[in-house]
């Protein structure tokens, strides 16, 4: 699934789950539109073939939704990892660290704060 582009991926899956829904819509038309009353056993077709159907689709389009965000997360997480670990090798060897991107080349990442005197509790 590594070649399949983003998009089609997220449209696939909002397709699942729009053609999930309609399958669950169409069942609960047709068994609502049978002139039988209170006839179960009539209903039965439509709740089988189209409800139960409609919820697999909806509940394979959701879950391919949640793989899709987990790994652009994931993606996400290890380009900042990346650029931490190669930060904190430029500090190790006392070196500049690189500027961010979106700081247009205007100069080193800024300084960190000189860390706070301990606090002492009044008595």
């Amino acid at each position: 699934m590594n070649n399949i582009s983003p998009n089609a991926t997220r449209y696939t899956a909002i397709g699942l789950v729009v053609f999930g829904l309609l399958f669950i819509f169409f069942a609960w038309n047709g068994a609502a539109g049978l002139d039988n009353g209170v006839d179960i056993r009539t209903q039965f077709p439509f709740l089988i073939s189209g409800g139960i159907g409609g919820l697999a689709l909806v509940g394979a389009g959701l879950t391919l939704i949640r793989v899709f965000e987990g790994r652009r997360d994931t993606k996400e997480v290890v380009r900042h990892l990346e650029r931490l670990t190669a930060a904190v090798e430029c500090l190790a060897a006392q070196e500049e660290v690189p500027a961010h991107p979106s700081m247009n080349g205007l100069g080193s990442a800024p300084a960190m704060p000189p860390p706070a005197p301990p606090f002492e509790h009044a008595s």
